[in-house]
């Protein structure tokens, strides 16, 4: 895996001085939150950071190896995180979506159950966070439309009842804005066709949410994409282009 250094270096512009992670995550500029956060190199930014990385290697990345250690410098960062502040919930919740998004690229079982670990842990230290419910929720969901509901449930104990429980809960949350109304959507298209419906519901739900920053934009952007197919009940054709928006969908 190449050392974080040479990653931001090759994705990141120059960072304007004294530059507030935050913000540039939240306007979109993810290459410059990314080195930005590396650099300020306190809990938040490198949480931050890894999450602007995140963002990088699932839509911006179109080279499996490149996602790939991408996602593993996310997690090294949310890895300093955690040895600055031991049990701090962003930290978690980016580390474990880190490493689920490495066990959908290598197709791992092992970093799968891992993930699901993470999450479950972020989940607890977050109980109100609408992203960390749907994170829960997703790793369900995607490891049953994968692998069918016996061998998600045997091989790493993913149920749909689960997902399905985990993204009602997150839809009740503050932040869930546009992004976990499609995220679940896209979920729910995977799992089963007849679940167009609730998931035409969920888009058109989705396009009328007030974004709260730039990630949550671009998902509201998909909703619009997919929305317009499930109402004409053209089903197949909003499945697949569901499948390709979701993370890395053009590399698996």
């Amino acid at each position: 895996m190449k050392k974080l250094a040479i990653t931001l270096a090759v994705l990141a512009l120059p960072a304007p001085a004294f530059a507030d992670t935050a913000s540039l995550y939240r306007e979109g500029k993810f290459a410059e939150a990314a080195k930005t956060g590396a650099q300020e190199a306190t809990p938040e930014s490198q949480t931050f950071a890894a999450r602007s990385l995140l963002a990088l290697a699932a839509f911006r990345t179109a080279d499996k190896a490149r996602a790939i250690a991408i996602c593993n410098e996310a997690a090294e960062l949310a890895d300093k995180a955690l040895a600055a502040r031991p049990g701090y919930g962003p930290a978690i919740l980016q580390k474990g979506i880190a490493v689920g998004y490495v066990a959908k690229l290598e197709r791992s079982q092992g970093k799968g159950k891992a993930a699901r670990k993470l999450m479950d842990e972020a989940r607890t230290a977050l109980p109100n966070d609408a992203i960390a419910w749907a994170a829960l929720g997703g790793w369900h969901g995607e490891a049953v439309a994968t692998l069918g509901g016996f061998l998600a449930n045997a091989a790493l104990g993913a149920k749909k009842a689960e997902a399905t429980r985990a993204f009602e809960t997150a839809l009740t949350k503050p932040g869930a804005g546009a992004a976990v109304p499609t995220y679940y959507a896209f979920t729910l298209l995977s799992l089963d066709a007849d679940n167009a419906p609730r998931a035409e519901a969920l888009l058109a739900q989705a396009a009328k949410a007030a974004p709260g920053d730039a990630f949550d934009t671009m998902l509201k952007r998909q909703a619009a994409q997919v929305l317009p197919l499930l109402q004409k009940k053209d089903v197949a054709g909003a499945r697949a282009l569901a499948k390709r928006l979701q993370p890395f969908g053009t590399l698996v």
